[in-house]
C-alpha cells in the first residue's frame, strides 16, 4: 500500500484531524459538555470508534448531527446559526469559544438570555450559564427556560427528586418516553397521541413544540383544543419540513454510514483477514426469512454503497407484518458494493456483471423474484413506517389497481412528487414538487397518470404479462411512464397512496448533460409510441394542473359545509359523510372545505382521504385563497347544513357566479326555511 493511498484512508484522517484539532479536544474535555457515556449510549452503532467517542464527535458526529450531551443539541445549534455550518466549524467548540459569549442557545430547552435575566447572580459570576445549570443551578431549582418547570417536575415525580438527578436531563433522556409532563400546561402523552408524526419520528415532544409546534398551532394539551386555536395559528412550513428532515437525518447521518463505509473499505484494503472477519461480525443488519413471499423489494444499484446501506437500514427498521424479500441488483458497480452486500445476511444479491442501466437491473431483479407483488425502490431512498403495508393494502383493496406509488419527499422536507402528471406533449412533472407535503391536495388517494419508479409497487403477474420495463427506453427515463400507460391499456389503474411516505435523495449517477440528452431522446420515443393516447390529455399549461393531477373522469364537486363531516357525530354529519362516500365511490372528484370549523377529527379525516376525497383543514383552510385558486374548476357546490354556512355560501356564490349550488333537502330542518333565489333545487 503506497503512502499516497494510506493518506486517503479513513483511519489516517482520524489521526490527522486529532492533531489539527488538539485545541478543540482540550477545550471540550475541560468544558463538561461532552458526556462520553451519554454519547455511546445514544449512538450504539459507533462500531470501531466506540473507544474514542470524542474523536468520533469531532471528526464525524457533529456533521450528522449527533449530540455530545443532553444539553447541547447539535442540529438545533447549526440550524439556528447557519454561518457556523458554512464555515465548517465544530458547533460545540464554537459555542464554548464564542457562542456562549454572544448569548447563543445550546439547546431548545435552554434559553441563555432568559436564564441570565432571571438569575443575575450567574451573570455576576461569569460562569457559562449552561454549566452553571448542570453543576449547581438545577439543585437550586433554577429553570433552564420558561417551558420547563423544575419545581413542578420534582413535585410531580418524587422518584426523580429523591434520586438527585437533574430533572431536565431526566426528561430529555427518559422522562418524555415515559410520558412525564415538564410543566403544568404541557401534556406529553396528549401531544404524542395527537401528533403521531412526532411519535413515529422519535422527536422529543416539548422540544418540537418549542421549535415549531406552537407556531403550527398544535395544542399542548386537550384544554386548548378547538377551532379558535387553529384559526389563530400561524403555519410554519419550515417547522413541518424539519420533522421530515429530522427523520431523514436519523438514517443518513445518525449512524454516519458514509464514513463507516470509508473506514471499512480502508481497513479491508489493507489486506487483514482478521479485520475483515471483525467487520463481518459487527454487521447489525439481519433481514428476516419467510417461507412464502408477499412482496419482492427490488433495489437496483450502481456504486454509492453508502446510500444502499442507508436504504437497507431504513427497510429493516420499518418492518411490519408483511412477508418480503430484498433483491439487490448490482449493475456492474466498480466500488466495494458487492463486498459490503455479502456481509448482510438474508438479502439476495444479483450481480449483473455489466452496467446496463436501471431498466435492465429492474428486469433482472424481477426474474429472480418470488413475491406476489414487485416493489421497485431506488437505493437513494429512505422508507418510513408502514410504507409497504400502505402500498399493498391499496392494491388489494382496489382490484382494478395495477400499480401504486408512494408520496416522495426530499430530505429537507419538501415534496418531490404526490403522483405525477402527464401532458399532451409527452412532458411529465411530479405533482407538488418542492411544496409543503402536508397540504390537503397532496394527502388524498387518487388515480394518476403515473407514479415514479423510485418507489412503485406492481402486481407481479401484470409485470410479467407486459414483459417488464421496455428496453426501448434503456438505460433509463420514461420507462415508468411507459409501464403505467401499458397498464392503462390493460384496463388497470395507477393509484397514488399518500399514506406511504418515502424520502428520496434523488442523486443521479449520470452527468447532467447526459441525463438531459437521455430524457429528450426517450421523450421522443414515448411520443411516437403513444401519440394517439396523448391527444386526450390536458395541454401542457399551469392552468391545467388541477385537471392533470387526477385522471378520474367524474364530476368535480365541492362539498362546502360548516365543518368536516364525521361518521358518528350527529345525524347531519353522519349523513354528509355517507354522501361523500357515495360520491367518491361513484368516481366523482370531491373536495371538502369546512367553512367555519376547519378542525379535523383525525380518524375520519384519514378515512375520507383514503376514499379519494380531498379535505381542506386547519391550518390550510383559507377560503379567499381557495376561491381564487379553484375558480372555474368545480361543476357544482353541495351543502347539507344550510343555516350554519349561509354567510360563507354567499361568498362562494359571489366568487363563482356560474357554479351551481346544490342543497340537500334532507338537511333542511323546517319547511319554512327558504332557499336562495339563485339556488339549484335540492336533491
Amino acid at each position: 500500500m503506497s503512502v499516497h493511498s494510506y493518506k486517503h484512508c479513513a483511519v489516517f484522517r482520524v489521526a490527522r484531524y486529532m492533531l489539527s484539532g488538539l485545541r478543540s479536544v482540550i477545550l471540550i474535555r475541560k468544558s463538561g459538555l461532552f458526556d462520553a457515556k451519554f454519547y455511546r449510549n445514544s449512538n450504539p452503532s459507533l462500531g470501531l470508534m466506540h473507544r474514542w467517542p470524542l474523536t468520533h464527535y469531532l471528526l464525524l458526529g457533529w456533521l450528522h448531527p449527533l449530540n455530545p450531551s443532553p444539553l447541547f443539541d447539535t442540529w438545533s445549534y447549526l440550524h439556528q446559526n447557519k454561518d457556523i455550518h458554512a464555515r465548517g466549524t465544530n458547533p460545540l467548540a464554537h459555542y464554548l469559544r464564542q457562542g456562549r459569549l454572544e448569548g447563543r442557545d445550546p439547546h431548545p430547552l435552554f434559553a441563555t438570555a432568559w436564564y441570565l435575566e432571571n438569575y443575575p447572580e450567574v451573570t455576576q459570576s461569569g460562569i457559562n450559564p449552561v454549566l452553571d445549570f448542570l453543576r449547581d443551578g438545577y439543585r437550586k431549582g433554577r429553570n433552564p427556560c420558561p417551558e420547563f418547570d423544575m419545581a413542578y417536575y420534582c413535585s410531580r415525580y418524587p422518584d426523580v427528586r429523591d434520586s438527585g438527578e437533574n430533572s431536565l436531563v431526566h426528561y430529555l433522556t427518559l422522562g418524555w418516553t415515559e410520558r412525564r409532563n415538564p410543566n403544568s400546561w404541557f401534556n406529553t402523552g396528549y401531544y404524542l397521541d395527537s401528533n403521531p408524526d412526532i411519535q413515529t419520528l422519535g422527536l422529543n415532544p416539548l422540544c418540537h413544540y418549542v421549535v415549531c409546534g406552537a407556531l403550527e398551532g398544535r395544542p399542548p394539551n386537550d384544554a386548548v383544543l378547538g377551532a379558535d386555536s387553529f384559526k389563530d395559528s400561524v403555519t410554519n412550513v419550515q417547522g413541518i419540513k424539519n420533522s421530515i428532515a429530522s427523520y431523514a437525518t436519523s438514517f443518513l447521518q445518525d449512524n454516519w454510514r458514509d464514513e463507516f463505509d470509508d473506514i471499512r473499505a480502508a481497513l479491508a484494503h489493507c489486506g487483514s483477514e482478521t479485520l475483515k472477519k471483525t467487520i463481518s461480525q459487527e454487521t447489525v443488519m439481519v433481514f428476516p426469512e419467510f417461507e412464502s413471499i408477499c412482496v419482492s423489494i427490488i433495489i437496483p444499484v450502481y456504486n454509492k454503497i453508502s446510500y444502499t446501506i442507508n436504504c437497507l437500514d431504513s427497510i429493516l427498521r420499518c418492518i411490519g407484518e408483511l412477508s418480503f424479500e430484498v433483491i439487490v441488483v448490482d449493475d456492474g458497480s466498480t466500488d466495494n458494493t458487492l463486498d459490503c452486500l455479502s456481509l448482510i445476511p438474508n438479502i439476495r444479491v444479483v450481480a449483473a456483471g455489466k452496467n446496463k442501466g436501471f431498466i435492465s437491473a429492474c428486469n433482472a431483479g424481477a426474474r429472480h423474484a418470488h413475491g406476489e407483488y414487485l416493489c421497485f425502490l431506488n437505493n437513494d431512498t429512505l422508507v418510513t413506517p408502514t410504507w409497504l403495508e400502505q402500498l399493498v393494502d391499496t392494491i388489494r383493496i382496489y382490484p382494478a389497481c395495477g400499480a401504486v406509488g408512494a408520496k416522495l419527499v426530499y430530505p429537507e422536507g419538501t415534496l418531490q412528487e404526490a403522483g405525477s402528471m402527464l401532458w399532451r406533449d409527452g412532458a411529465t412533472r411530479g405533482y407538488g414538487r418542492e411544496d409543503d407535503p402536508f397540504k390537503p391536495e397532496y394527502c388524498y388517494l387518487r388515480e394518476v397518470a403515473y407514479c415514479s419508479a423510485a418507489c412503485l409497487l406492481v402486481r407481479t403477474d401484470l409485470f410479467e404479462r407486459l414483459g417488464g420495463y421496455d428496453t426501448l427506453f434503456e438505460p433509463s427515463y420514461y420507462e415508468d411512464v411507459d409501464l403505467c400507460m401499458r397498464l392503462w391499456q390493460l384496463g388497470c389503474k395507477v393509484v397514488y397512496q399518500p399514506a406511504s411516505t418515502v424520502i428520496h435523495l434523488e442523486f443521479s449517477s449520470s452527468s447532467t448533460d447526459k441525463a438531459v440528452d437521455l430524457m429528450k431522446m426517450n421523450k421522443t420515443r414515448f411520443q411516437e409510441r403513444w401519440f394517439r393516447q396523448l391527444r386526450f390529455l390536458p395541454e401542457h399549461a399551469a392552468a391545467n394542473i388541477l385537471t392533470a393531477r387526477d385522471i378520474r373522469k367524474g364530476k368535480t364537486v365541492l362539498f362546502a359545509d360548516d365543518r368536516i363531516p364525521t361518521a358518528s357525530t350527529g345525524p347531519d354529519s353522519s349523513r354528509a359523510y355517507k354522501i361523500l362516500r357515495y360520491l367518491a365511490g361513484s368516481g366523482h372528484l370531491v373536495t371538502v372545505f369546512p367553512l367555519s370549523d376547519p378542525t379535523p377529527y383525525q380518524p375520519d379525516l384519514r378515512n375520507l382521504q383514503q376514499m379519494g376525497v380531498e379535505v381542506f383543514h386547519s391550518p390550510y383552510a383559507e377560503l379567499d385563497t381557495f376561491l381564487h385558486d379553484r375558480a372555474g374548476y368545480y361543476s357544482a357546490v353541495l351543502t347539507t347544513r344550510t343555516l350554519a354556512a349561509t354567510a360563507y355560501l354567499q361568498k362562494i356564490r359571489t366568487a363563482w357566479p356560474a357554479t351551481a349550488v346544490v342543497y340537500d333537502a334532507e338537511a333542511l330542518p323546517t319547511s319554512h326555511q327558504a332557499l336562495p333565489t339563485d339556488a339549484t333545487p335540492p336533491i
